[in-house]
């Protein structure tokens, strides 16, 4: 199964190609580069290979138990 950071990569490596192999100009992306003109590109909001959205908050729950479960403030 592929993961989210796998993706996200796979994403940011396809937006480096797209612009010329230019990570600045990746950063300078306004996604009108694309094939058909005035269309916007789909992974534009990845291609820093980053998700814009940000952990769920089931996510952050998780990792807030985790966090505490290390500290050794909890038994669950």
């Amino acid at each position: 199964m592929t993961t989210k950071t796998e993706l996200l990569l796979t994403i940011r490596k396809h937006c480096i190609e797209c612009c010329g192999g230019s990570y600045q100009e990746v950063e300078n992306c306004t996604s009108e580069s694309t094939a058909a003109p005035y269309s916007q590109c789909a992974l534009w909001a990845f291609r820093l290979g980053k998700d814009p959205e940000g952990p769920s908050e089931a996510r952050r729950e998780a990792g807030k138990k985790l966090a505490l479960r290390k500290a050794g403030k909890t038994n669950a």
